[in-house]
């Protein structure tokens, strides 16, 4: 479900359900995150659970192949990188 494009009001919250329950944060928080992410699921979890800026979010997930769990292994170790290194 973290893949879905959230098109209209039913798969928006739906999106806000998905990214509150994944990352324990309140639906106010969860719907700020998708809304700075263009309503990016994977974008959101990943920026609730960094603290990174949402550029910040998309280069880490290019890097892990848009795999959340890569992703935020790689930005809590640290390894996230500047947005345009290889």
């Amino acid at each position: 479900m973290v893949g879905m494009r959230p098109i209209n009001d039913k798969l928006r919250r739906r999106a806000i359900a998905i990214v509150a329950s994944a990352t324990g944060s309140s639906e106010d928080a969860a719907r700020a995150a998708l809304k700075a992410t263009d309503w990016g699921i994977r974008e959101a979890i990943v920026a609730l659970e960094t603290d990174l800026e949402p550029e910040r979010v998309r280069a880490v997930l290019a890097r892990s192949g848009n795999r959340v769990r890569e992703a935020l292994r790689a930005a809590g170790e640290g390894t996230e990188g500047p947005p345009n290194s290889p």
